[in-house]
């Protein structure tokens, strides 16, 4: 929950000036914790990412640069906070 909210809160600051995929990464937030959790084993699930952010282009919701920077914030920010906490 903590990385979920925190992770949002960054994506709607960003929004506030650049918009940017809040569902690309609301998706990558659980897969990465996923893939610490049990280990590369399961990473094969991260091809979700770049799905949903297709899926947001193709609805003409976000261009690439938005989708692959929201994937980013999800992914990275994710990662730290579970290095750490």
């Amino acid at each position: 929950m903590f990385c979920y909210v925190t992770n949002a809160l960054v994506v709607l600051l960003i929004t506030r000036r650049w918009k940017i995929s809040l569902h690309t990464a609301a998706i990558a937030n659980p897969l990465v914790a996923i893939v610490v959790q049990f280990g590369w084993v399961v990473a094969p699930i991260l091809v979700l990412v770049p799905i949903v952010g297709l899926a947001r282009v193709k609805m003409k919701r976000h261009d690439e640069l938005q989708v692959m920077a929201g994937g980013m914030v999800g992914i990275v920010m994710t990662a730290v906070q579970l290095y750490f906490f």
